[in-house]
């Protein structure tokens, strides 16, 4: 696990990044004007454990992709995905379908997103697909994090 204490430069960035996801999620309506699918909460978090990630990988940052490109993974080639307890990484079945096996994923874990981030681990979709219990009400794939790699073993490039 690595942890990261951000700077009031980086807890503005993150706040500015989520934010500006929250906006153009409205704006495109992939979520409700009133957040009842995704509060701005939720996307403060999930900027937190990207820049975390953009920071553990050295990726510059026009590499923050979830900025202007939902298509995109979220940052570089890593998606991410973030939450209050970090106990499993949690993909609905849809995002999930759309992905190649070798696609990366990466657990992050934040209770406090202005402030510190922790990495926790990594998978592939394809390892998601095979390892993962599937809940078919919700279409939610769920692994729990001592199933994921470490992220010490994530290979990354500069």
């Amino acid at each position: 696990m690595v942890h990261y204490r951000f700077s009031e430069r980086e807890a503005g960035l993150i706040y500015a990044a989520g934010l500006t996801r929250h906006l153009r999620a409205v704006g495109n309506r992939l979520r409700s004007d009133n957040g009842s699918h995704q509060t701005l909460d939720a996307d403060l978090l999930g900027a937190s454990g990207e820049l975390a990630v953009l920071r553990y990988t050295e990726l510059p940052l026009d590499q923050w992709n979830s900025l202007w490109n939902f298509e995109l993974p979220d940052v570089g080639p890593y998606e991410v995905k973030t939450s209050t307890t970090g106990r499993s990484l949690y993909l609905q079945k849809n995002k999930l379908d759309r992905c190649k096996p070798s696609q990366v994923f990466v657990l992050a874990q934040s209770d406090a997103p202005l402030t510190m981030t922790s990495l926790i681990g990594w998978t592939t979709a394809g390892d998601i697909s095979e390892l993962a219990d599937y809940n078919s009400t919700e279409q939610l794939y769920r692994l729990p994090a001592h199933e994921l790699a470490p992220i010490d073993e994530l290979k990354y490039s500069t």
